[in-house]
């Protein structure tokens, strides 16, 4: 510490995508209720205010290899882990400069090796925040229905597939014995209880897991006046029913996009008409892939102020992710007032209680998941108007940054000892 603050570094693979966005949220959280020092290094991606990143200054010995190495055929792998390792170095410098008393570690998989993870542990106290399943399994980002993680990962299904490793077994052991070796010196953060059981199972019981949720700004992500209203900014007539939907990585079969397309049509066999469908992230993919023809494409969301008035627009939101660690679009839509729709899987029903601020439908069943929508686009007036309150005041209590922030700066204190 230098003047008696404490000095935090964030550290993550990239700065978009959810993990960068509840990272960035966090690194703000703590900033905007503490007097520590914070920085945040990411390996790549776009810099700020709040981040440096790696790949604005560039490791020459990783630069030259990798030039060279683009002249020769099916070095694609190679040039991936040539640059991995030049991010490494350069981050390395970087927080050595800074001299951090802790680490506050998210998503390293995208950009960094797990021997990244491994020398932090030997020179900081890291409390580790996992946005999903890699920090406990042989390489996967999400097991699905495989449970090899529970046993070491031996004889992956995947294949090497879903970011698993091919000696899967090898890399679970690294991460068990990072965790053992370093048990006064890690801590790892779930924002779920679902993600923090799973590490628990497989990392062994004496391992020491937190469950933090996410938090979300109250005053970025709130109801809106006139809401039907704003459905003429993107040609649509207020009258209609509304559904929205969007994430980032869309084509990924774990978003579940095939099954939400799927109840769409159910619903419209039922009903008789299909709701407005509005969808926003990489969705521009799926336009040739059967997309209702009556659906509106709002483009890649990067202001959280333009994601509000896009939720607001809504009669429901639907999250149709088969797992997700968090799911901080249901955090949004809930905080802007927009009941929601989700499996009732994996961290999902930590966020939505059936009837009470969204529905839950039964997992990977497009049949189910339509009669969620369908409960949700006929509730009378009142009682949606009733649900929306719900939303709003369940995400006032129980999501606020302050308190996210709190709870953080007391795991590192517990790490500093």
């Amino acid at each position: 510490m230098r003047g008696g603050k404490k000095r935090i570094a964030f550290v993550s693979d990239l700065t978009g995508g959810g993990a960068a966005i509840a990272c960035r949220r966090l690194f703000r959280a703590i900033r905007s209720v503490s007097d520590c020092e914070c920085k945040w290094f990411a390996a790549r991606g776009t810099g700020s205010t709040d981040v440096t990143t790696a790949s604005m200054w560039p490791d020459w010995r990783a630069f030259t290899i990798t030039r060279l190495l683009t002249h020769i055929p099916k070095t694609n792998a190679t040039q991936d882990r040539v640059r991995a390792q030049g991010f490494e170095r350069t981050i390395l410098k970087m927080l050595t400069a800074f001299s951090p008393d802790a680490i506050s570690l998210h998503n390293i998989h995208e950009a960094l090796p797990f021997g990244f993870a491994e020398k932090l542990a030997r020179r900081w106290p890291i409390v580790w925040t996992m946005h999903d399943m890699w920090p406990f399994t042989g390489g996967c980002t999400y097991s699905l229905d495989c449970t090899n993680y529970l046993e070491g990962c031996c004889g992956c299904p995947l294949g090497g597939g879903l970011r698993s490793a091919p000696d899967s077994h090898v890399a679970w052991e690294r991460r068990k014995h990072l965790i053992e070796s370093h048990r006064s010196r890690i801590v790892l953060v779930s924002p779920s209880h679902w993600l923090a059981t799973c590490a628990s199972n497989s990392l062994g019981k004496n391992t020491d897991v937190r469950v933090i949720p996410h938090g979300v700004d109250r005053d970025v992500f709130r109801p809106l006046p006139v809401r039907r209203h704003l459905r003429r900014i993107l040609g649509v007539d207020e009258s209609e029913k509304v559904v929205v939907c969007g994430a980032d990585l869309m084509m990924s079969p774990r978003k579940g996009m095939v099954l939400f397309l799927e109840a769409i049509d159910i619903l419209h066999e039922r009903w008789g008409k299909r709701p407005r469908v509005v969808l926003f992230g990489d969705a521009e993919k799926m336009f040739h892939k059967g997309l209702p023809a009556n659906a509106v494409f709002a483009g890649r969301v990067r202001d959280e102020a333009w994601l509000n008035v896009i939720y607001n627009m809504a009669d429901l939101f639907v999250m149709p992710s088969i797992a997700e660690a968090f799911g901080l679009v249901l955090l949004e839509a809930m905080c802007a007032g927009t009941p929601s729709v989700a499996f009732n899987s994996t961290a999902s029903h930590e966020l939505v209680a059936d009837g009470g601020n969204g529905f839950l439908a039964s997992p990977e069943d497009a049949v189910s998941l339509a009669d969620c929508m369908h409960r949700g686009l006929t509730l009378p007036e009142a009682d949606w108007a009733a649900m929306s309150r719900r939303c709003r005041e369940m995400a006032e209590s129980e999501y606020q940054p302050e308190t996210q922030a709190g709870r953080y700066l007391s795991v590192i204190d517990d790490v500093l000892g």
